[in-house]
């Protein structure tokens, strides 16, 4: 049998071995949810990209999904009822006036997970999420298999209203799967059954991003179609990365335990690694620890603005109150900047530490974690002392 008839007699068996539920979707949390029938169908590809192949059969329960990606008026929603903080493009408590029904977007893994656990959802598994978007029929973007720049948002620049493109709906009704926002899955960023591919980022380190969007993903090809894969980091943030949620038809079905899963993620970051290997960078990374400061520099387009979201390991013992840090300008001035202590040592001093803060590309910033605050003068000539005799530790994955 070959591919193609594979594929339409998994269609036909998909049609024909469901008995739907009463209800076509289903509204929960103010969202539309539409469903997607129980059933076998291809996922993967054999085109391009060696970690989306090979294609193989995955069969899977009815579920639910969201008809469109969360928008920024759902998730205020969520952040006034828990507290939890805002996006970091907001500015604030709340979304900026006008930008309501856009994707929220600038949410982490741990964000987008807690947010369908209070609406009574979880996140979509990989597996969900291309069935939902391809349907049985093994087509490469959900309207067919040629690409059509007038039903999707890609490489725009911009978000767009979610399910602003009604012509690009996937087989199912499910808006927005190619292009607008990246959207984060359940699902840790392994290799599929039987590849050939060979990745060092297979395991449980990254968690598994798709759809495309309207701005392609650090060097990630945007190619917008249904069997892209792309990664990000379970505590990293991208504005162009959202989220929409999805439910079990049948609740004895469900395929995670959404709070197990966040737990499982979190314990990942205070995992005890065995003694490293020195490597020849180790004395450079002394020196900055014995100066009490990071040279960083920021890569990106010409011109390229946003926030860059790193995270910094510290040795036992050295920082035991993060308020001590602070970046620096290329002016020599404290920048605004959040920080946050990711994991401890047995001592409670920090042991990893993420810092956000706004950044332009061709840049460099300076990590001081001296407690000595900033300010112009001398503690710039100080900086360019260090600049000069040690080469800059560059951050490339994480420009906006």
């Amino acid at each position: 049998m070959n591919f193609a008839i594979y594929i339409a007699a998994l269609s036909a068996a998909a049609c024909t071995a469901f008995s739907a539920p009463a209800l076509a979707s289903q509204e929960t949390a103010g969202a539309e949810m539409v469903l997607v029938p129980a059933g076998p169908f291809i996922m993967g590809t054999e085109e391009g990209e060696v970690e989306a192949s090979p294609p193989h059969q995955v069969d899977l329960p009815a579920f639910y999904i969201d008809r469109d990606e969360v928008t920024n008026a759902r998730y205020a929603k969520f952040v006034a009822a828990t507290g939890t903080a805002a996006p970091l493009n907001w500015g604030g408590p709340a979304p900026p006036a006008g930008i309501e029904n856009l994707p929220v977007t600038e949410v982490t893994w741990f964000d987008a997970m807690r947010y369908a656990v209070w609406a009574g959802n979880r996140l979509p598994t990989e597996a969900e999420w291309e069935k939902a978007a391809r349907g049985t029929d093994g087509r490469q973007h959900p309207w067919g298999n040629s690409d059509d720049e007038t039903r999707r948002n890609k490489d725009s620049s911009k978000l767009v209203p979610a399910g602003g493109y009604p012509q690009g709906l996937s087989p199912y009704g499910a808006a927005d799967m190619s292009g607008n926002a990246w959207e984060w899955t359940a699902d840790w960023y392994d290799a599929y059954p039987a590849t050939a591919a060979k990745s060092i980022h297979f395991g449980r380190k990254y968690k598994v991003v798709r759809g495309g969007g309207g701005e392609y993903l650090y060097g990630i090809a945007n190619t917008g179609n249904v069997t892209q894969r792309a990664r990000l980091t379970p505590y990293g943030s991208h504005d162009f990365v959202g989220f929409r949620c999805a439910k079990s038809a049948r609740p004895a079905e469900e395929p995670y335990k959404p709070n197990k899963l966040l737990k499982e993620a979190l314990s990942l970051l205070n995992v005890s690694p065995g003694e490293p290997t020195s490597l020849s960078y180790e004395a450079e990374f002394a020196g900055y620890l014995r100066e009490g400061k990071f040279p960083l520099n920021v890569v990106g387009r010409e011109g390229q603005a946003g926030y860059v979201r790193t995270g910094v390991p510290f040795p036992e013992g050295l920082l035991n109150n993060i308020e001590r840090i602070c970046v620096v300008g290329p002016e020599g001035m404290r920048r605004a900047a959040q920080v946050k202590a990711l994991s401890q040592w047995k001592d409670g001093s920090a042991r990893w530490v993420l810092v956000d803060f706004p950044a332009r590309a061709g840049e460099r910033y300076y990590l001081d974690f001296r407690g000595k605050g900033a300010s112009a003068g001398s503690y710039f000539g100080e900086l360019s002392r260090a600049a000069a005799s040690v080469a800059p530790l560059s951050v490339t994955e994480d420009v906006k």
